[in-house]
């Protein structure tokens, strides 16, 4: 148990900080608590991680980038029809995030 907490820990901060990040310099307008965005991120994955360890032949990388894309922009506030990029490998405001810090 104590390693898959630190884990869940250590996902946390790094969200944590990228949204922190986000909110600061405006590319971010969070719809909810910035605790209950990361948590809601964090069981999204997991939940992932499960649908591919049963085999679920639906939990493809690009089907699950493109849900977790969903997920963040609706919880962060991003405008979908931003064109900055998709999870068909544009350069969206979460991957430019994620490669700052």
């Amino acid at each position: 148990r104590a390693p898959v907490d630190a884990v869940f820990t250590e996902w946390g901060a790094h969200f944590r900080e990228l949204i922190t990040a986000g909110i600061d310099d405006g590319s971010f307008r969070p719809q909810a608590d910035v605790d209950l965005i990361v948590d809601t991120l964090v069981a999204a994955i997991d939940g992932f991680d499960l649908a591919v360890a049963a085999g679920r032949s639906a939990a493809t990388p690009v089907r699950i980038a493109a849900s977790l894309e969903l997920i963040a922009r609706s919880l962060l506030g991003i405008d979908s029809s931003d064109t900055r990029g998709s999870s068909d490998g544009g350069d969206s405001v979460a991957k430019r995030r994620t490669r700052a810090v």
